[in-house]
């Protein structure tokens, strides 16, 4: 029901349900920043700095040219465009939250992983992407950060991750999507 449910719309809004470039290697970090002045909960506070390491070690990862990583705020993206991010993404990460809604999008086998902060359990996104037949891994390492919330219901934590730790949890899963996107034009 998920998958038609996610064929059906991606049709309706003209996005095809395969990657726009089969040979092109994409990460995708889904960010959470504040937006129309609201405060947003859950923020990973260093990530541009775990990116920016992220393209230094893995920039030649992949045997068919560079891979890229981008972090985008799909608050201000069309609907269209969320989606067709999605399905050109070979890998998606992003902190626990409502942007997280986009795996629904991702193409069977993508690889996600869920940051969560340590004492937060949801598993929404995990059972959606078991729907879909993606990947997902949930990391809860590095450090949470509490932050004032007049939630009740909310932790108020963002996340500040360590990178030797993301690495050592990262590397092999992202080793195995590249093998993966790789396989079909090892041959050729």
């Amino acid at each position: 029901m998920m998958r038609d449910f996610r064929d059906e719309a991606l049709r309706t809004m003209k996005v095809g349900a395969h990657k726009t470039d089969p040979k092109r290697c994409l990460v995708t970090v889904i960010s959470r920043r504040p937006y129309g002045g609201r405060r947003i909960q859950r923020v990973w506070r260093n990530e541009d700095e775990i990116l920016s390491q992220m393209r230094s070690d893995y920039k030649f990862a992949y045997r068919f040219g560079e891979c890229e990583f981008q972090s985008l705020d799909f608050v201000n993206m069309t609907m269209h465009d969320q989606m067709q991010v999605m399905v050109d993404s070979d890998v998606v990460i992003g902190m626990h939250g409502a942007g997280m809604v986009n795996v629904m999008w991702t193409r069977p086998e993508t690889l996600v992983v869920e940051i969560f902060p340590q004492r937060r359990w949801r598993w929404g996104y995990r059972n959606l992407c078991q729907y879909l037949g993606c990947s997902w891994r949930e990391f809860r390492g590095g450090s949470d950060v509490f932050v004032q919330t007049t939630d009740p219901n909310d932790t108020g934590m963002d996340k500040r991750l360590w990178y030797d730790e993301w690495k050592r949890f990262f590397d092999p899963l992202f080793r195995d999507a590249i093998a993966r996107l790789e396989q079909p034009f090892s041959s050729s």
